[in-house]
């Protein structure tokens, strides 16, 4: 859902905010990691190379009783698997100098 503020549309929530990114809507600070598609896809560029660190992390959880389960081993092997993948220099625009 989208509302009208001084500064623009507001979203509350990041799905939102990309789509109406990549609908023309305006450009977006977001956490490189939930653009990942949009990049990959290239509906969307990181124009320049900015990283703004917030202190803020992902982390796998889960009960302490279930991370040995085999099928939590598994997830955990594929997601550590698909970051290791990731190479953002594709999607940043260096400036030429």
């Amino acid at each position: 859902m989208a509302s009208m503020s001084a500064g623009g549309l507001r979203f509350n929530s990041a799905d939102h905010a990309l789509d109406a990114t990549v609908e023309g809507a305006g450009v977006l600070l977001v956490h490189d990691v939930l653009a990942y598609d949009e990049l990959r896809t290239g509906r969307l560029v990181m124009p320049f190379a900015l990283t703004l660190r917030s202190g803020r992390a992902y982390h796998f959880v889960c009960p302490r009783k279930r991370q040995d389960r085999p099928n939590v081993q598994a997830f955990r092997t594929w997601l550590r698997q698909e970051v290791a993948a990731i190479d953002w220099s594709k999607w940043v625009k260096r400036r030429p100098r």
